[in-house]
């Protein structure tokens, strides 16, 4: 669980990993899970605080945003996650594209390396490919890494309002949603 004082970055980190995990039904053994402190949450209730998360992600955020956080955070664990990730990393490229005139496929390679996913072709088939040197290619994989940080940065402090303020009542940082 995170604290009120986490990062946009923790908090959607925390939540997009916490999608991934299959929840099992078990039959709790003491009829009162909770510790006396107050704080800790049941799986159940940890994975509806990401459910909330990822919920304001998909409210606040334009499409290319979204799509951009998707790619970013998702945990590819599962055919759905993996294509949902996928998917997300060709939008993103194709966003990209428009601003930076590079090949698209090159592109999407780029933004899934950048995504901690491994590429389709490697950086010498890409060269030998677009007939150009590596070290090109080094120069435009950290233009678009560059872009890539700059949009998730943006991205992330248009949400910090909506995750990392203190509401009181709310279940951790998650809280009440802001009427638009």
């Amino acid at each position: 669980m995170f604290q009120p004082h986490d990062t946009v970055h923790d908090v959607l980190r925390w939540a997009y990993s916490l999608e991934a995990r299959i929840v099992y039904p078990t039959t709790p053994l003491d009829p009162s899970p909770r510790s006396t402190d107050g704080n800790s949450l049941t799986l159940h209730e940890r994975r509806a605080e990401a459910a909330l998360v990822i919920a304001k992600v998909d409210r606040y955020t334009h499409p290319p945003q979204r799509d951009l956080l998707y790619a970013f955070y998702t945990v590819p664990v599962g055919i759905a996650l993996q294509n949902r990730k996928t998917r997300c990393c060709t939008v993103v490229a194709d966003c990209l594209n428009a601003d930076l005139h590079k090949p698209r496929w090159w592109l999407v390679d780029a933004v899934r390396t950048w995504c901690h996913c491994s590429p389709v072709h490697t950086r010498e088939w890409w060269a030998q490919h677009l007939g150009l040197s590596t070290r090109t290619l080094q120069r435009w994989q950290a233009v678009t890494y560059d872009r890539l940080d700059d949009l998730l940065l943006g991205a992330n402090g248009g949400l910090e309002s909506y995750l990392t303020t203190p509401s009181p009542g709310g279940i951790g940082s998650i809280h009440p949603t802001k009427s638009s």
